[in-house]
């Protein structure tokens, strides 16, 4: 169970670098408690429907041997350059205006776009997994999950990280979006 344990943290950590930036860059630029408890609830939702797919995934591989994974680069890719091409589009581009509204499915939807890597990571190393072992998982990645919120707000509201999100949030998300998603679709 410590290997489990161990592994878990070791699988939410490493793929969570890209999702701390697109979660710093929504804290930074909501307006209001109600839109970060948006943030906060969106992002629970998101990541944790990741993990249960990545199980289904993990158990699929078991039974099947196929593998997904890269074609799951599209989804980034096709969300960032849906929210670069909307911010060329508004009428008033002030610096510091959020990209999105950040409603809980906005949230949801970005935060399962931004995931798509972590699937790569995930369904493998799921499939090697008892359900115990998945459970155990699951819990870990409760607890990170509100770590990882925890510090991206708190890091966002670090006046010199805010300033410079505010002033290049609208590029920022959709640019971690596509090159993330080019990386997924190229295996790298």
């Amino acid at each position: 169970m410590t290997t489990a344990i161990i592994t878990a943290i070791a699988l939410f950590l490493s793929t969570t670098i890209d999702d701390f930036l697109v979660l710093a860059v929504s804290f930074s630029t909501s307006k209001d408690p109600h839109e970060r408890r948006n943030i906060w609830i969106g992002s629970f939702l998101g990541i944790f429907l990741v993990y249960l797919i990545g199980m289904a995934g993990g158990w699929g591989i078991q039974q099947t041997g196929w593998r997904f994974t890269q074609a799951l680069g599209v989804a980034p890719i096709l969300l960032g350059l849906r929210y670069l091409f909307n911010s060329f589009n508004e009428l008033s581009s002030q610096e510091g205006k959020p990209f999105m509204a950040y409603t809980i499915p906005h949230m949801l939807m970005l935060t399962f776009a931004d995931s798509a890597d972590n699937f790569a990571a995930y369904v493998p190393v799921f499939s090697t997994m008892s359900a115990m072992e998945l459970l155990v998982s699951g819990a870990i990645f409760i607890l990170l999950t509100f770590a990882l919120l925890s510090a991206a707000e708190k890091f966002s509201q670090i006046p010199a990280v805010q300033a410079a999100i505010r002033k290049y949030s609208r590029y920022l998300v959709p640019g971690i979006l596509i090159i993330l998603g080019v990386l997924i679709l190229f295996g790298i």
